[in-house]
C-alpha cells in the first residue's frame, strides 16, 4: 500500500533497526511513497528500532506546524 500514500509524509528511523533494516526496508519504502520530495522526509538516527524521544518530539512538532 505504500505506493498509495499521496499526503505529506515523515519517516523517523534508526539506522540499526533490527525489525526494519535500513537498506532492505526503510530505503525501499521511502522510495515507494508517491509524494514529491518537498513533501516527504526521512530522518535517520544512529539508534536501533527506537528513535531518541527528544528527536521524535522535535521532528513531529516541526512537521505538524508545517502541514496543519
Amino acid at each position: 500500500y505504500t505506493r498509495r500514500i499521496r499526503i505529506p509524509t515523515i519517516m523517523l528511523n534508526g539506522k540499526f533497526d533490527q525489525f526494519f533494516p535500513y537498506e532492505t526496508s526503510q530505503i525501499p519504502m521511502y522510495k515507494l511513497i508517491d509524494v514529491d520530495e518537498a513533501n516527504k522526509k526521512h530522518f535517520i538516527y544512529e539508534s536501533g528500532h527506537y528513535v531518541p524521544r527528544n528527536e521524535l518530539i522535535k521532528q513531529h512538532i516541526a512537521w505538524l506546524n508545517k502541514y496543519l
